[in-house]
């Protein structure tokens, strides 16, 4: 109601014997009432209650069960001239999340390939509803032998994956696949 007072009956069969004891205001601004009820039921006897609003006092604040909306994106064919050092993808977000990012990126090698693990710098990122910028580096090797494959003219193929998680511990995540080819020279005539 519109005169600042909210009502919450705890027993639908006598909410009259139901009272306020104590009101605190929780850090992320919701407000706990701690209350007795009268418990008809039970020869009239009164029982512990506790109630959590949302922070406009308006009922009972009801949890947070959503994930964010959540998504990389970024090229996905990435050309490059003779070295590559870092790879990096957006991402974008509906709410404040923590992202944590990993990534992987297999090299030719011979006739093998070798797999390396991407380091995320920072570990963790702590986004805001928008976009941002989600690097990754190479290891010293995996630069060296990613060098070596793009001057024989080979591609390098990395995935990267990402999770984000609200405050309320919901999380969502995605994925994206980057092809690291080499960037043709221009000849001169």
């Amino acid at each position: 109601s519109g005169d600042g007072l909210q009502t919450t009956p705890l027993d639908n069969t006598t909410p009259d014997g139901d009272r306020g004891a104590g009101v605190a205001i929780q850090a992320d601004g919701r407000i706990v009432v701690a209350a007795s009820a009268n418990v008809p039921l039970f020869n009239d006897r009164s029982d512990f209650a506790a109630l959590r609003y949302g922070t406009g006092g308006g009922g009972p604040a009801t949890p947070d069960t959503t994930a964010p909306a959540f998504d990389l994106f970024g090229k996905k064919k990435l050309k490059v001239k003779s070295k590559l050092t870092k790879l990096k993808v957006k991402a974008s977000t509906d709410e404040a999340c923590t992202a944590t990012v990993s990534g992987t990126i297999k090299v030719p090698k011979g006739k093998k390939k070798a797999k390396f693990k991407l380091k995320p710098k920072p570990a963790t990122v702590a986004l805001v509803p928008g976009t941002a910028k989600l690097k990754l580096k190479l290891s010293g090797k995996a630069k060296r032998l990613v060098k070596k494959a793009l001057a024989g003219g080979k591609t390098a193929k990395a995935k990267i994956k990402a999770t984000c998680v609200d405050a309320a511990g919901n999380a969502a995540s995605d994925k994206q696949k980057v092809k690291v080819k080499p960037k043709k020279r221009k000849r001169a005539d």
